[in-house]
């Protein structure tokens, strides 16, 4: 059964109140006229009363009013109450004031010797006697029933002017209300509401007020005793018209009173399982139960997915979820499955479901990767010049000459084409980076044009864009016109290479001789000279690059959307090593000594050298993509704290951005929003966040957290057990129970922690039971 918004009135007197008051005004307020109250109390749509007379209790009349709301189910009157008011004095030489107190009704027998138990102690016949405290208490023990007291409180609180409030009883009364003494204060017109409310809120008190008729005479109702009265507001409560439902209701004050219908119109109304409709609230769900009982089977089938690892058990017990209306549609839900949001963090998705773009790329990351490639060409640019040198001087080592003298000149001449192009590899890789340097920043400028002329820097980038255009060119220039003279010596040295080719076919056997000769003594001149030049060539070990910032941040709604990269602010010259490099070979020192081709085949993790262009696409992407791997997470800019440091800050920022800022779901399916979130932080934010929409939005948990069943105060419970397969659920609201189980029970033993968590809500006389 789920509860409903019902109006409650606590404070109805009888004819029984007689002793006490003018008797015409209560003389026609007896059970004869138990219809003319009940028809009253529908017309003001009250669901809950107690007919709480001055120091008496008539279970006939109480009984007797149980008989007339039986006889018509249908009624909004749904239940009474037994209680009774009190005249109590808390400190001696003090005023008396009235303390309501209502009893659970849960046993007849003790409810029948109510009135019994009161006369063991002291029975009141003048309107001017009343309790002392310990007497009252003892009538309570006498009556041994679970009971909620209620105080008038007719002024401020700090106010003794002579009247029946707490405040004229005792020179402490926060300290009865801090205590629990009290449960909850009564006022009787708005204004004293407000008065009362400040208060409280000096003393940072949250006690409950309600407020009650205080009818005597039932055609009259609800006013006192004539048609004339202020209007009345009654309390409305979201609970079962129950001794229960006010019980949690007065112990959970905020999350139940003034609650309003939810106008969602596109929810899910129940779950149907062998034909048999379990009904859900539009407000918010828990489902619980043991590991392997099927919630996550069960919100799965919710959000409208298909998976093949239940379809036998949702055959089996034939599941199917029913929405309030044949537009419904999956589009309306929003699901969060269990680790969803923290695996979303780790791969820098969070949010990225969304159809707005809350986050902005991260600008250098391709800078980034530039400078790694860089990096590691120089570095096998540096190995392969020691490898050359040391090369050229094994080269040398074994290198002979047979010193052979000739003495005659060449009839045919020696043509020698020793002319080397220029280097221009520099020269190419320069002027392509300043051309696409160029390239972007005209299309930046170009682009943006209206955004630069409105900060008055247009002017001053153009300026900029010539000034690189003419660097630019004096770069190109320079590599065109070392292209132009490699192109003149190549076109020299193919003459001259054509010419000692003809030249060659003309030769005499002993010429031919004396020509290889003097090839001979070309070829060792011109190793020693490259050998000299290899050693005296300038070969600089690269720096690795410095730290980079590898994040970008959007503002949003008072929070900052933040992306950072693994890179971001990080030395990962080590991490490069390790990556690139085998293990004897992972560290600058090493790399700096290698000398042969064999060795630097050696050190290349997974490749050999002949692989080197293999390696770079993979190896060294592979690397690259890795340390630019994105996570997001989000900062709020009122307190300027990242929240995102661990996973459980993640997911409340998450709950708390998806709830409060975003409107674009209808049902929110939630799988264990508890995980990696400590207690108090639950207590704290999350139920918070929770609470603002419950009656907004249908918000379905499967949780194991006893605080997110019972300090969230959920509007409906679903337990579920399974035995081969079968289902079997047991479902109502928090305090609903019947001969085969409390919820409030199974919450207790299905929970860890869930005894404690009902003990704190529950600090009501005799709460033991529980």
């Amino acid at each position: 059964m789920l509860n409903n918004i019902i109006n409650v009135d606590l404070h109805i007197h009888s004819i029984f109140s007689k002793y006490k008051e003018d008797e015409s005004i209560v003389e026609n307020s007896d059970l004869k006229n138990a219809n003319t109250l009940i028809e009253k109390l529908e017309k003001h749509n009250i669901s809950l009363f107690s007919i709480t007379d001055h120091n008496r209790f008539n279970y006939c009349l109480y009984n007797g009013f149980k008989e007339k709301i039986k006889e018509n189910p249908n009624s909004i009157v749904k239940n009474n109450l037994p209680g009774v008011e009190f005249d109590v004095v808390l400190e001696e030489g003090k005023e008396k004031c009235h303390i309501i107190a209502i009893f659970n009704d849960n046993n007849d027998e003790k409810v029948k010797n109510i009135e019994t138990n009161i006369k063991r102690v002291r029975f009141l016949n003048k309107p001017e006697e009343f309790y002392k405290i310990e007497e009252f208490e003892q009538i309570l023990k006498n009556i041994g029933l679970e009971v909620i007291l209620i105080v008038h409180q007719k002024q401020a609180l700090d106010n003794q002017t002579k009247s029946d409030s707490l405040s004229n009883s005792t020179d402490r009364p926060y300290y009865f209300l801090k205590t629990g003494y009290i449960d909850c204060l009564e006022y009787n017109n708005p204004r004293v509401e407000g008065i009362v409310k400040n208060s409280l809120r000096d003393m940072d008190l949250n006690t409950p007020l309600i407020t009650g008729s205080d009818c005597h005479t039932w055609e009259c109702y609800p006013y006192h005793s004539s048609l004339n009265g202020e209007k009345r507001n009654f309390t409305s409560f979201k609970c079962l018209p129950t001794f229960k439902g006010l019980l949690l209701s007065i112990t959970s004050f905020n999350t139940r009173v003034n609650r309003i219908n939810n106008k969602n119109e596109h929810y899910i109304k129940s779950i149907s399982m062998k034909g048999n409709e379990y009904p859900l609230e539009n407000g918010i769900n828990a489902i619980i139960g043991d590991n392997g009982s099927g919630k996550s089977l069960l919100l799965s089938l919710l959000a409208g997915q298909s998976i093949n690892y239940y379809k036998q058990i949702i055959s089996e017990n034939d599941l199917k979820r029913i929405p309030n209306t044949d537009r419904f549609q999956d589009q309306y839900i929003n699901y969060i499955e269990q680790g969803s949001i923290n695996k979303k963090v780790k791969e820098g998705k969070l949010f990225d479901n969304s159809d707005k773009n809350y986050y902005n790329d991260i600008p250098n990351k391709e800078i980034f990767a530039q400078k790694i490639r860089i990096y590691f060409d120089s570095l096998i640019t540096f190995v392969n010049h020691n490898i050359s040198i040391d090369e050229s001087r094994s080269s040398l080592k074994d290198k002979k000459i047979e010193i052979i003298p000739y003495e005659k000149n060449f009839y045919y001449p020696l043509i020698k084409s020793e002319i080397n192009d220029e280097e221009i590899d520099e020269d190419e890789k320069r002027r392509n980076s300043l051309s696409n340097l160029n390239e972007s920043f005209r299309l930046e400028i170009e682009e943006n044009k209206e955004y630069y002329i409105s900060l008055n820097i247009y002017d001053d980038l153009i300026k900029i864009k010539k000034s690189l255009n003419s660097l630019f060119e004096i770069v190109n220039q320079n590599y065109e016109s070392k292209m132009m003279r490699n192109k003149i010596r190549n076109i020299i040295k193919k003459i001259m290479n054509n010419c000692e080719t003809d030249l060659g076919t003309k030769r005499s056997s002993e010429e031919i001789e004396r020509t290889r000769i003097v090839e001979e003594y070309d070829n060792f001149k011109k190793n020693i000279i490259d050998h000299i030049k290899l050693v005296n060539k300038k070969n600089i070990f690269p720096t690795f690059p410095e730290k980079m910032d590898g994040f970008s941040r959007k503002t949003f709604k008072g929070y900052e959307f933040i992306k950072t990269t693994l890179y971001h602010d990080s030395e990962v010259k080590d991490d490069f090593y390790k990556y690139c490099f085998n293990k004897n070979y992972a560290d600058e020192d090493t790399i700096k000594k290698i000398q042969s081709k064999d060795v630097l085949s050696d050190a290349l993790k997974n490749y050999s050298l002949k692989e080197l262009e293999e390696f770079k696409k993979n190896r060294l992407e592979s690397f690259i993509s890795d340390k630019s791997k994105e996570t997001t997470f989000i900062s709020e800019i009122s307190t300027n704290k990242a929240i995102g440091n661990t996973p459980g800050e993640n997911s409340l920022v998450f709950y708390k951005f998806k709830i409060q800022e975003e409107s674009d779901f209808n049902v929110l399916l939630v799988d264990q929003p508890e995980d990696d979130i400590n207690p108090k932080r639950i207590n704290e934010f999350l139920i918070k966040y929770l609470s603002s929409i419950k009656d907004k939005k249908q918000v379905i948990l499967v949780t194991h957290n006893p605080l997110l069943v019972v300090n969230l105060d959920v509007d409906n419970v679903i337990h579920l057990t399974n035995k081969n397969n079968i289902i079997e659920v047991k479902s109502g609201a928090l305090e609903y129970e019947n001969e085969k189980y409390s919820i409030l029970n199974l919450i207790r033993d299905n929970l860890d922690g869930g005894y404690e968590a009902i003990e704190r809500r529950l600090k009501i006389y005799e709460r033991n039971q529980y």
